[in-house]
């Protein structure tokens, strides 16, 4: 067991008290990380884990406490807490248990519950150490981290009502690099039982349904995250409030217009903050949609951001993949497609081709199975001889597929088929494959053949 002078030396500055659990087991209560409505955060080390902690717990956690006469809330939050585990953007959680001071007999019995240290604090704190923001690359990695872990609890019909940058922890993973997990779901609340619950949350970060008429669900989270987006873009508040005017002011603003966007931010940040900013709840992007958005699929490098679009796997993992579709599902997709392509790209075809067919071949053919011929038939071209178009133009890697890969959801492919629609492709770049394009025009045929190498496999990441 390590003395309290040892812990301190190591882990700052701060007053161990050695804290008994009535479950069995005991652990150093730490210096002060945090304090919330319900309850303070503190570093804690378990030197003598008890029986309900989780075997999976580290020897340094944070501890979240308050005493036990006013822990209702606190329980709510880990009973949401547990029923989320198993995403890597949500806090984990190692347990709880109840604990008096050890030494000093007239404190008062404390409930606590354990979870992960985010050692890098908060993203309210990361954003407040920048001069006027964050790098957009932080920035997009960030927002992807956040879709994700919404997703999730989206999925489990929970509402968070509190995004914000104090209740985002951030913690390096193996490589160093900080990743963003959502906590604090002390004011979340499930569609599925507590929907007579009124409008909870920070008044900055809340969405125009929950000011003008008391709604707040899955959508108002959107509206949050599109505040935090923009924090982490500007380092600036949401909305500039009078002072004079107090929060009325802020009510107004809420209930009347749109956070400003500035001109200095990329204009894939500004699509994708006006799709949050929707103020029609039933119109504004959902978590799923917005994980396809380019602004966090987008792998900059060093090309201009115009020039690069991503078909990014992700979202599709995020999808039921139970429903998985079959060949003539995607066929469906491409129909449209190839109806409209452009009738003189069959024209180039090599006439030296037909030549050499066996006439009494063509003859005897049945005219019927001409017109029934699988579109499929039709992008089963080999890449190779699109590559023979123009070598100089496209460079071409591994087109194996990985181990991991799996059948996107039907509405991945919708979803990316209308990207390659409404989108000019300059390049493409699959995560998780070697494949690269180069700057080129693609032609309607030319884009067939990409969305059947591409879309009908979704590379996990």
């Amino acid at each position: 067991m390590k003395r309290k002078r040892e812990l301190e030396s190591e882990y700052g500055e701060g007053e161990f008290k050695l804290q008994k659990s009535l479950t069995g087991g005991s652990w150093q209560r730490g210096p002060l990380l945090g304090k919330g409505g319900f309850g303070s955060v503190y570093l804690a080390v378990l030197t003598d884990p008890g029986p309900s902690i989780t075997a999976n717990a580290t020897q340094v956690v944070a501890v979240k406490s308050t005493k036990e006469d006013d822990s209702e809330e606190l329980w709510l939050d880990k009973c949401f807490l547990d029923a989320l585990q198993g995403c890597p953007y949500i806090v984990t959680c190692f347990g709880e248990d109840f604990t008096v001071d050890a030494e000093d007999e007239e404190a008062p019995c404390m409930a606590n519950y354990f979870m992960e240290y985010a050692s890098q604090g908060t993203l309210a704190d990361l954003i407040n150490k920048s001069e006027c923001g964050l790098p957009e690359e932080d920035v997009r990695r960030f927002t992807r981290m956040l879709l994700e872990g919404l997703d999730f609890v989206h999925k489990k019909g929970i509402v968070h009502c509190d995004i914000k940058p104090q209740n985002i922890l951030l913690a390096p993973d193996e490589t160093g690099l900080l990743v963003a997990k959502i906590a604090d779901f002390g004011l979340a609340k499930s569609t599925f039982r507590d929907l007579e619950i009124g409008v909870r949350g920070t008044a900055m970060y809340l969405a125009p349904e929950s000011i003008i008429d008391e709604i707040q669900l899955q959508p108002s989270d959107v509206w949050a995250l599109g505040c935090v987006v923009l924090n982490m873009l500007t380092r600036r508040p949401t909305w500039k409030l009078n002072l004079d005017e107090g929060i009325e002011d802020l009510w107004k603003q809420i209930a009347s217009a749109i956070p400003s966007i500035p001109d200095g931010i990329s204009h894939l940040a500004k699509d994708f903050l006006l799709k949050c900013f929707v103020r029609n709840p039933e119109e504004r992007s959902s978590v799923g949609s917005l994980l396809y958005h380019p602004f966090v699929n987008v792998v900059l490098h060093d090309m201009p951001e115009s020039e690069v679009v991503v078909l990014s796997s992700c979202a599709a993992a995020s999808s039921d993949l139970e429903d998985k579709f079959k060949e003539d599902e995607v066929e469906e997709v491409y129909d449209d497609d190839i109806v409209e392509e452009d009738p003189s790209e069959l024209i180039e075809e090599d006439p030296s081709e037909l030549i050499e067919e066996d006439p009494s071949e063509l003859i005897e053919e049945d005219p019927s199975e001409i017109m029934e011929e699988d579109p499929s038939e039709i992008m089963e071209e080999d890449p190779s001889e699109v590559i023979e178009e123009d070598p100089s133009e496209i460079e071409i890697g591994n087109q194996e597929t990985p181990v991991g890969s799996s059948w996107a959801s039907k509405e991945a492919v919708e979803a990316a088929v209308k990207l390659f629609n409404s989108v000019r492709v300059d390049n493409i770049i699959p995560l998780g494959s070697a494949v690269s394009f180069k700057k080129m025009e693609i032609s309607d045929q030319h884009r067939l053949n990409l969305m059947e190498r591409i879309l009908p496999r979704v590379i996990m990441i």
